[in-house]
């Protein structure tokens, strides 16, 4: 018996390819639903994660600084995060060199490691725009966005290195000299190395603040060079003052001698000092009216206080100053934030009110 031949179900091939058509309409919408879903979630997360990284930032600076925090209360919203967030890196690499790492008990060899470390996860930071270490993470963003210059990081990280006993590392400075008048662990600085200490450790962070400020600028040349010798002479300044009121702590505890070459701080050398100082401050000064409205009057407060603590230092006795650290209190640093705030303004309104007049 033969048998029959299969019959082949009728088939609609017009509505076979619509299902089809359909189906992969329905797969390609699943998951283009998806891909944005999870760019969402990572967008709402990656927010998240900024701004807990800027506060922590912000909060870091608080607990070291009265004065900065005083300050940077003066400059726009946007300007202030991103320099506490610059502040932030700076202050940890401080602490990595200036007590906080040998007090947890790390020797001078590993000390130099955490350091070189923390350099590379910052610049790798900079680089990807992320970190596991919300501090880095902060300034990551802080760099890209403002264009902070690698050889600016680099060079202050020089600095840091400069700081740790004993570091014998090549890609330090130039080493500082030994004088026989202290004892041979005190890390003693020339005229030359001192300078090249103050490039990376104060210079440097001007040019990065002023890279800041400057974000959404677009100066002139010549108002341009005139912004960046002021940002290097006030953070020049700012550290030499650093230097005279932390003289004591730097010389007794931590055996660095940055301002007397080894020798006995007398009057004659804390006033040769401050007359640097003075010359510094005067550079600076004449920059600060170029600067953006949304950071003049932060930085011009921040100028006023430390021209404060210079004139304290002024009048004390180097004998003093070898003994004990000298402060502006808290109430004359609010008054004379104040003065420079009502002094800003004065300006500017005479500056407006004279261009009224002649326009």
């Amino acid at each position: 018996m033969t048998s029959e031949p299969p019959t082949e179900p009728s088939t609609d091939m017009t509505a076979l390819d619509d299902r089809a058509e359909n189906s992969n309409a329905e797969g390609t919408h699943s998951h283009a639903t998806s891909d944005d879903a999870r760019a969402r979630l990572y967008a709402s997360t990656a927010e998240l994660y900024d701004r807990v990284a800027a506060r922590l930032s912000s909060r870091l600076i608080r607990a070291y600084s009265t004065s900065f925090t005083l300050s940077t209360r003066l400059l726009g919203p946007r300007v202030r995060q991103d320099i506490h967030n610059l502040y932030g890196i700076v202050r940890v690499a401080d602490e990595v060199v200036d007590g906080a790492a040998g007090g947890h008990g790390l020797p001078p060899e590993a000390i130099q490691d955490v350091l070189n470390d923390y350099e590379q996860r910052v610049h790798k930071g900079c680089a990807t725009g992320f970190s596991t270490d919300p501090i880095i993470h902060a300034f990551a963003g802080t760099a890209r966005s403002c264009d902070i210059k690698s050889s600016h990081l680099a060079a202050f990280f020089e600095s840091m290195r400069a700081d740790i006993p004993s570091s014998s590392s090549p890609s330090t400075p130039a080493s500082p000299s030994t004088n026989q008048h202290v004892p041979q662990s005190t890390t003693v600085y020339d005229a030359e190395t001192r300078d090249t200490y103050i490039y990376g450790s104060a210079e440097v962070i001007g040019l990065m603040c002023l890279s800041i400020f400057l974000r959404d600028e677009t100066p002139s040349p010549t108002d341009r060079h005139t912004m960046e010798e002021g940002a290097r002479h006030l953070g020049a300044a700012f550290q030499k003052i650093n230097f005279l009121r932390d003289y004591a702590a730097d010389k007794d505890g931590l055996n660095r001698d940055y301002v007397a070459h080894g020798q006995p701080l007398n009057d004659e050398t804390k006033d040769s000092f401050l007359a640097e100082i003075y010359r510094d401050l005067s550079i600076a000064h004449q920059a600060i009216p170029l600067l953006p409205v949304n950071s003049r009057l932060g930085v011009r407060a921040a100028y006023a206080l430390f021209l404060k603590l210079a004139h304290s230092l002024e009048h004390t006795p180097a004998q003093k100053v070898t003994s004990s650290r000298i402060r502006v209190g808290n109430a004359t640093k609010l008054l004379t934030t104040a003065q420079s705030v009502v002094a800003g303004e004065t300006r500017r309104f005479r500056t407006r009110h004279r261009r009224g007049a002649n326009s």
